[in-house]
């Protein structure tokens, strides 16, 4: 497999530069995989009429967090990073950074954005001074169009004491909630097989 990645697309003479030449230079060296560094680009649509597989937004800290939103809801995988307090806190610093680049009312922006971003990923800072993933949650859209955030996995502390001036944390992940068909279907129609899905639906309980 051959990875083309293109990076870092700043601003909007990247953005034009990107629209302009990606198709061509994806035929040229037979690409199987494009992956675009986005971080930097704000403005009009980043999306390249689906020449890039995945966009990556190292993280989210102004306008480019709506271009980015927009890319992910016309179909383009988007990786990115936010800071936040919560995974539930992350959707509304997403709308919060959206709205530098358009105003448009909260509940329009919130609509679009746990479209794009189905999943979250929570990272915290232990006392410990370990990171871990300690939240993933989906946020579901259910037939009324309301949303419903779930959490998938959560990282259970099951000790945490303090020995001399260290923290000592042990703990595991473990399996919360199944994840709603409508994002097994989303999975399945965007290429994921199902062998690999059905690892994450079989059992109730995992542990890493």
């Amino acid at each position: 497999m051959k990875l083309l990645t293109v990076g870092d697309v700043v601003g909007e003479a990247g953005i034009d530069a990107l629209h302009a030449l990606l198709r061509r230079v994806k035929r040229a060296h037979g690409a199987d995989f494009v992956i675009v560094n986005g971080e930097n680009a704000a403005g009009r649509g980043l999306a390249p009429k689906k020449a890039a597989d995945i966009i990556a937004v190292g993280e989210m800290r102004g306008p480019e967090a709506n271009a980015a939103q927009e890319a992910a809801r016309v179909g383009v995988a988007v990786l990115t990073t936010i800071h936040s307090s919560s995974s539930e806190g992350t959707y509304r610093r997403m709308v919060s950074l959206c709205k530098r680049a358009v105003d448009t009312p909260d509940d329009t922006r919130m609509g679009y954005v746990t479209e794009a971003y189905p999943i979250v990923v929570y990272c915290r800072l232990l006392e410990n001074k370990e990171r871990r993933i300690t939240n993933i949650s989906e946020c579901e859209i259910l037939p009324d169009g309301s949303r419903r955030l779930h959490k998938l996995y959560e990282y259970n502390i099951t000790e945490n004491r303090l020995e001399g001036d260290r923290f000592i944390i042990e703990g595991h992940h473990q399996k919360c909630e199944e994840m709603s068909e409508s994002l097994q279907r989303r999975f399945i129609e965007n290429g994921m097989p199902r062998g690999e899905l059905e690892q994450f639906i079989q059992r109730k309980e995992e542990t890493a």
